[in-house]
């Protein structure tokens, strides 16, 4: 009885240990994914999804959201991916897909751990749960720049699981890869082929097994190549095998004659390698010390490298396994996106190398009898026991980098701040504007979402059916003159974009490149947010909203408290004209914008003003954004405003009308 019991404590240790291993990965992968929403891609991918769902039926093949494509050959190839991201949607609009983002993080976690359990060695020790802990915190680390509510993500979650389930079905394990394939080419088809590969890789690596001579090594390459080729050709049970074999292809040779950077498709480069603490840098430093770890675990010092018994399933045979890491780590290279999928093929040797800690061994343990076994089992458990306490310590450290790089644990189901043009596109769809709308590809994204067929849009991050438009996109970027001809090809009288920086002229002016590529004489600015302007053509169409909204004293191109140098040249008409602009742009329900706010603080600062006096003006900061309420210059101008309401009225530079 005595001996029983000394046996069931370390096994019950081991057990609670995993639990509260898994618990704490689990805990942290869904924590971390709850931030608002702000991926590139997920607007077109959502209204897809959502159309599919409400008409009950597959989209045309054909673009019918943009006004430079209308027609063209478009199929979502991640129709599955973008149908659950559709029904997030509208279940809960934003707040689903924050919720369906931290449930995918969570299934990755959840596959990190399968493997972790499948070892042979899983749970020997109670050390053995806190390494897996900091094996996976290292894993995430490489791959959480990359977990984005995008179809992309659902593959991840789907590869995660892919090395548990080809060794939980060692009688069927090509059927089950077929069908992991095939699933991945309708989540998305542009990265399926990782999955593929990895399918290949393990089918390669339990069929050619630990190494053998020429003659058995041939016979046994004819079925794997028949296996194989099965596995792959499961890419093609996607609607459109043809189409999406091209979508891939075009992102094989993405770089080729590009003009545009996509922060999506990204080499690796120092500069990111510079900066450990940046999300990218963090990524590829941590993708590249799990690679180093997993192959020293394979082969090099750690119990003398993992035995053949110890090895997953599917990586038996270190020349595949060799040449599996050589060919990511050089896609991780060329393409930063890559990362995850790297990390994901390691995780099985790195979860088999921290299920092997306490085994002292120098090559397989084929040899020893059951007795010797047990007994090795026994001494490992025993083994160290301070052991637990450093590992627990260093998974801890590793979690507290998780929250500490990046934008660390930041709770919120809504669309981020200050990245889309909310506010703009509500105003153009409330103004009913007239003609095609311009604007970057980037804010496409968000409009195919906001707009739902009221509008036709320029272009958005469906890359591949806009490359023409690329060259004169980029030319309209860096010359009026070219932008002047993009308006008039395409009847352009709305622009919805991004409110353009300025500098400092060697004449002491400020440079406004809005007035530069969009003439006053021609062109009305109607509205702003604190990301975009809407200005409009001046024709027919537009002359009722240009007389109700347009600005011609503030400019918000320009810095705020530009005025304060030009208003004692400024008639009583224009003071009225500026006043009433001021007062308009901040009367908008809901949040200020930080412009217009800024605005009216410098003015009631110097003016004394009954119209608009410094408590006016402070409840106008008080309504700005709580990520704006921090910002520099809203400190200043609050100080500013709270010191003249404790002097009282004085004289000012001038005084309002």
């Amino acid at each position: 009885g005595g001996g029983g019991g000394g046996v069931m404590g370390p096994a019950t240790s081991a057990r609670s240990a995993r639990a509260a291993s898994l618990g704490a990965a689990l805990t942290a992968a869904v924590l971390l994914a709850l931030f608002p929403v702000w991926e590139q891609d997920w607007g077109w991918q959502v209204r897809a999804g959502e159309e599919r769902l409400t008409s009950r039926r597959p989209l045309s093949g054909r673009d019918e959201w943009s006004y430079t494509a209308r027609g063209a050959p478009w199929v979502d190839v991640q129709w599955a991916a973008t149908s659950v991201m559709g029904a997030a949607h509208l279940t809960a609009g934003p707040g689903g897909l924050v919720a369906l983002r931290a449930a995918l993080s969570g299934l990755v976690a959840l596959g990190a751990f399968a493997s972790f359990r499948q070892s042979e060695a899983g749970g020997s020790s109670p050390a053995s749960a806190p390494a897996a802990l900091c094996v996976w915190a290292l894993a995430f680390l490489a791959m959480r720049d990359r977990l984005q509510i995008r179809s992309e993500m659902f593959v991840f979650a789907l590869g995660a699981w892919v090395p548990s389930l080809f060794a939980a079905s060692p009688s069927a394990s090509t059927l089950t890869m077929a069908v992991a394939v095939a699933a991945a080419a309708n989540l998305h088809f542009g990265v399926a082929p990782f999955v593929a590969c990895h399918a290949c890789s393990l089918v390669l690596g339990e069929g050619l097994g630990a190494g053998a001579g020429l003659s058995p090594l041939v016979l046994r390459l004819l079925p794997l190549t028949f296996k194989c080729a099965a596995t792959l050709l499961a890419l093609l049970a996607n609607p459109a095998p043809l189409y999406a074999a091209r979508f891939f292809w075009h992102h094989v040779f993405y770089f080729r004659d590009k003009l545009l950077r996509n922060p999506d498709h990204v080499r690796a480069s120092w500069a990111s390698l510079a900066a450990p603490g940046g999300e990218e840098g963090a990524s590829l430093w941590a993708w590249a010390t799990a690679t180093a770890l997993a192959v020293w675990i394979y082969f090099g010092c750690l119990s003398g490298g993992l035995g053949r018994s110890l090895r997953p399933r599917g990586y038996q045979n270190p020349a595949v396994f060799v040449i599996s890491v050589l060919t990511l780590s050089l896609g991780c290279l060329e393409r930063v996106r890559i990362v995850p999928f790297a990390v994901l093929y390691l995780l099985p040797v790195l979860m088999a190398g921290a299920a092997s800690l306490g085994w002292e061994k120098k090559g397989d343990v084929g040899g020893r009898s059951n007795c010797e076994e047990k007994k090795k089992k026994k001494n490992a458990r025993d083994m160290h026991p301070q052991a637990e306490t450093l590992w627990w310590s260093l998974a801890a450290a590793l979690l507290a980098v998780h929250f500490g790089i990046g934008q660390g644990v930041r709770v919120g189901f809504h669309l981020v701040e200050g990245q889309w043009p909310v506010a703009s596109a509500e105003f153009v769809l409330a103004e009913n504007l007239q003609g095609n709308i311009y604007h970057t590809f980037t804010f496409g994204n968000y409009l195919v979402y906001a707009f739902r067929g009221r509008h036709l849009t320029y272009g958005d991050t469906r890359e591949t059916i806009f490359q023409s438009n690329e060259r004169e996109y980029h030319a309209a970027y860096h010359s009026p003159q070219a932008l002047r001809a993009l308006l008039e090809r395409h009847s352009v009288n709305t622009i919805l974009t991004k409110i353009p920086g300025t500098q400092p002229l060697p004449s002491g002016e400020w440079r406004d490149i809005m007035r530069e590529f969009t003439p006053p004489d021609e062109w009305a600015v109607l509205f702003w947010d604190d990301v975009s302007v809407v200005t409009v053509r001046r024709v027919p169409a537009h002359a009722a909203a240009i007389a109700a909204h347009e600005y011609t004293m503030l400019r918000p191109a320009l810095p705020y408290n530009l005025f304060l140098r030009d208003m004692q040249s400024w008639t009583g008409e224009q003071v009225v004209r500026f006043r009433s602009e001021v007062l308009r742009c901040n009367a908008r329900r809901g949040d200020t914008n930080l412009y217009c706010a800024l605005c009216a603080a410098a003015w009631a600062s110097v003016v004394a003003d009954p119209l608009l006096p410094p408590a006016a003006a402070l409840d106008f900061l008080d309504r700005l954004p709580p990520t704006a309420r921090g910002h520099k210059r809203v400190r200043h101008e609050r100080t500013q405003l709270e010191k003249k309401l404790r002097l009282g009225p004085g004289p000012g530079p001038r005084r309002g009308p």
